[in-house]
């Protein structure tokens, strides 16, 4: 899947197989909501590598930012 036809947040960032079962937002199907998740710093690579979710730019595309 292309990151244009993405529908969750892992296909867009392209997470592999060993990110996604250890990620909450994969396990709890919240791949469109994954910025709600509490502590998704602790969770999600490119937050924890980049602060947050505000750089994401998955978080940019669905809030048109």
């Amino acid at each position: 899947m292309n990151k244009k036809n993405a529908k969750n947040c892992w296909e867009y960032m392209k997470c592999p197989d060993s990110i996604k079962l250890k990620c909450a937002a994969f396990t709890n199907n919240m791949g469109r909501e994954c910025f709600f998740i509490p502590n998704i710093k602790k969770v999600c690579p490119y937050a924890k590598k980049h602060g947050g979710c505000d750089t994401c730019p998955w978080y940019k595309k669905l809030n048109n930012k």
